[in-house]
């Protein structure tokens, strides 16, 4: 099939909207400084207490300093102040995700005046804060899974159209798929949305139970597929298909369409169609299937250990002293060298006696102001060498600091990055470990070039998470740019003069046999791949394909067998404004309650299946859960208990669903 356009556009857009507040404070710092007094640390708590009040905020932390000193001096003092007050809200325990900070050193004054009020006003850190508010839980949960929101595309009429979502959902378009209500066609683009929901978030979302009139559904995935044109709604035209293919890996028998019957608040039921749901088909021949040795790929694997981070804490840079500043001597005032303004008036009617009388009051004026001045120069000039000394004595010393500084520097560089790549040593084993499991499972089955497709995509997982939170603050810190990281610290090696000395010989030895391990699949899946026939597309392998003749919801599930003497309820009680989801544990399927003003329950849930139930408040702007674990052994009745909570602890609740 020949696609002769290409997709026009793509643009997302998030069925919800936020309230944001921007509010900016300011806290001053003593001259030369970058401690925090009582009263800016008191501000700061009350700056904090405002912020997590709503919903969710980000901070900008910016410092500045004086005109005093020089520049490189300035911007130096600017990036400690701002650190410390990042450091501030960090040890009292804000998501340090949410902060950024920078320096503008003195190319940013309030005031330029020279006078010392103005320059107090200047010694100063900016806080600008942005608070986002939401309004109803429907917003806080599209906030949680905007990867599940709908997306647009523009598609011609008159041309077949492939397009692909954000999640790997594939849409095949034939020409003049649509129609309008009254049967006649349109005559402009056509807008296709497409809306994925392939996990407990999305379905949470969009309020999806995979449920079947009364029996439970295990579900390959979800989309909504719906069409418009000229501000109109389309349908599918009679005798036109739209070919589907889920992007699903591990494929299950028994898969079946399902349509979605739509009330006002969304899906509430699947109707079942009858038709099955397959695997998109690949022709392999037997010479492919001889150069792929499944069992050859086998090795034996200890469950990986996280490693431990134990860098000591972060030391402050030594401040550069300041070269003090010689005075200038004041000039002494000539009489010759008054001038004076004489009005015409005063030119025409005074005579010379009554100007050389004003002439000599300025002069006395000017004198006097030098008398004062020169005064004053004589203490700056005292005061200037005395500061010369102990300059001299301080630059010394300040050099040995910053030496010594630069060294402990240049250790905590070393173990940060050390401690890098003993953690993508782990990330890389428990990807293989985990593969390895998949593959043990799989070796034996008949598809292999599918098993095989499979385990090198699970040896080049992007989801797997492991914490680098300390890791980045300390990153972030000791490297001024990711290339400068790289290239000098990511490393297991120290080169000196030459010389390369392993620092961590058993780590040496696990990187060469993970590399071993995640090149082994590569040649095998790269022949056999060249192999296949050009026209089959590899990127189908291992997904469902089916095809649709009607719009909207479409489920890709199968029926979850279960005898009506196994089926239990679960009760509860909640107010309307409350949401609660049952996730089951071992098969990806979730219900919603059904709700009978605040009593609602979750029915015919097989005996002996884990559950997660999640219940989701939003009360004053702040969120709150219900989360409990359970298998089910009986009717149940719960009092739910919510607890307040932050929208990252609610964002970690629902990625390990």
């Amino acid at each position: 099939m020949k696609y002769a356009f290409s997709i026009f556009y793509t643009f997302v857009f998030f069925t919800f909207t936020t309230a944001q507040n921007t509010e900016n404070y300011s806290i001053h710092f003593d001259f030369d400084s970058y401690e925090l007094s009582a009263e800016a640390e008191q501000s700061l708590k009350e700056i904090q207490n405002n912020l997590e009040q709503s919903f969710q905020y980000t901070l900008e932390i910016i410092g500045h300093t004086d005109q005093d000193g020089d520049f490189e001096y300035n911007n130096n003092l600017a990036a400690q102040r701002a650190q410390q007050v990042f450091n501030f809200y960090i040890e009292n325990g804000m998501n340090q995700k949410q902060i950024s900070y920078l320096s503008k050193g003195e190319y940013d004054l309030l005031f330029n005046q020279n006078d010392n009020i103005s320059k107090s006003k200047n010694r100063r850190v900016e806080i600008i804060a942005k608070m986002y508010e939401i309004e109803s839980v429907d917003e806080m949960m599209a906030l949680l899974s905007p990867e599940s929101s709908e997306q647009e595309f523009l598609v011609p009429i008159s041309r077949e159209q492939k397009i692909e979502g954000k999640e790997g959902t594939i849409v095949e378009i034939p020409e003049n798929a649509f129609v309008f209500e009254d049967g006649s066609s349109p005559k402009g683009p056509v807008i296709v949305s497409l809306t994925e929901a392939f996990d407990y978030n999305a379905f949470m979302n969009h309020d999806l139970s995979c449920r079947s009139n009364d029996r439970l559904l295990e579900s390959g995935g979800m989309i909504k597929l719906t069409a418009r044109s000229e501000g109109r709604t389309l349908k599918m035209k009679e005798g036109k298909e739209i070919a589907l293919t889920f992007p699903e890996s591990e494929l299950k028998e028994g898969m079946e369409l399902f349509y979605g019957e739509v009330e006002a608040e969304g899906v509430a039921n699947w109707e079942a169609t009858g038709e099955p749901i397959g695997k998109a088909k690949v022709e392999i021949d037997d010479e492919i299937l001889a150069i792929i040795d499944l069992k050859s790929l086998l090795v034996n694997l200890e469950t990986p250990k996280k490693p431990v981070f134990d860098v000591p804490s972060f030391p402050l840079k030594p401040i550069t002293p300041q070269k003090p500043h010689k005075p200038y001597k004041p000039i002494e005032p000539l009489k010759e060298n008054i001038n004076v303004n004489f009005s015409l008036k005063q030119k025409l009617f005074l005579s010379k006696k009554e100007k050389d009388e004003i002439l000599e009051s300025k002069f006395q004026k000017k004198y006097e102001k030098y008398l004062i001045d020169l005064e004053k120069y004589e203490s700056k000039l005292s005061r200037f060498y005395e500061l010369s000394e102990a300059f001299s004595d301080k630059k010394i010393k300040s050099k040995i600091a910053i030496k010594e500084w630069e060294d402990k520097m240049e250790e905590l560089r070393f173990q940060v990055g050390h401690y890098y790549l003993k953690l993508e040593v782990y990330r890389n084993e428990k990807m293989i470990f985990d593969a390895q499991k998949y593959l043990q499972k799989n070796v034996n089955e008949e598809d292999k070039y599918r098993v095989l497709h499979n385990y090198s995509e699970l040896l080049n997982r992007k989801d797997l998470a492991y914490d680098l939170s300390i890791a980045r603050t300390y990153k972030r810190k000791l490297f001024t740019s990711k290339d400068y990281f790289i290239e000098n610290y990511k490393r297991n090696t120290i080169r000196r003069n030459g010389s390369v000395k392993i620092i961590d010989e058993a780590l040496e030895v696990r990187i060469d046999r993970t590399n071993k391990i995640f090149k082994g699949p590569e040649s095998m899946l790269a022949e056999a791949t060249f192999k296949l026939n050009k026209n089959k597309s590899i990127q189908d392998l291992g997904k469902y394909a089916t095809s649709i003749s009607s719009l909207g919801w479409i489920n890709c599930d199968r029926f979850k067998n279960v005898d009506e003497t196994d089926k239990r309820e679960l009760a509860l009680k909640a107010d309307k404004d409350t949401k609660f989801y049952l996730a089951f544990q071992d098969i990806n399927s979730m219900l919603t309650p059904f709700r009978i003003d605040n009593e609602i329950s979750f029915s015919g849930i097989p005996t002996g299946e884990r559950v997660t139930l999640v219940g989701i408040q939003l009360k004053e702007n702040k969120p709150y859960i219900f989360y409990k674990e359970m298998q089910i052994v009986g009717n149940e009745k719960l009092i739910p208990s919510f607890q307040e909570t932050t929208f990252d602890e609610l964002s970690a609740v629902f990625a390990s669903l």
